[in-house]
């Protein structure tokens, strides 16, 4: 399932107010449109509505393929000064959800792929599609 949320943004040019939806999660499967939107750089935009400036939203975002069974997620570098940014991962760099969430979830959840970049996060899932290409021609 893909998830987004409105929120309140300042236009970083002219400070205008506005609301835009955000992107928390985008299942390709489920949603394929979304990835097209995210190679357009589409996603986590904001465009405003006084000056029509276009500005990227570091904001947290998870790609999700069901039928490829990968995740990658993004998240803002900056984000690595929090203090309990870590707690959210393993030593090994897994994600941190636990075992009884994990049952909820698929397996490769726990091996999702992390990014401080959008251009990686992009360059990261067509890796993935390429590599499912590969293998499926190779099958």
């Amino acid at each position: 399932m893909s998830r987004s949320k409105f929120v309140e943004i300042d236009c970083p040019e002219c400070g205008l107010k506005q609301e835009v939806s955000i992107w928390e999660s985008i299942n390709v499967t489920v949603d394929p449109d979304l990835k097209e939107k995210l190679f357009q750089g589409r996603i986590n935009v904001l465009q405003c509505q006084k000056c029509g400036i276009e500005s990227f939203i570091p904001a947290p975002l998870m790609y999700h393929d069901m039928r490829k069974k990968f995740c990658v997620q993004f998240y803002p570098f900056n984000w690595l000064e929090l203090d309990d940014f870590l707690q959210n991962f393993t030593k090994e760099g897994g994600l941190n959800i636990g075992f009884f969430k994990l049952l909820k979830y698929s397996k490769y959840f726990k091996w999702t792929h992390i990014v401080f970049d959008m251009n990686e996060f992009v360059r990261y899932v067509i890796f993935r599609d390429k590599l499912q290409e590969k293998w499926e021609m190779a099958s």
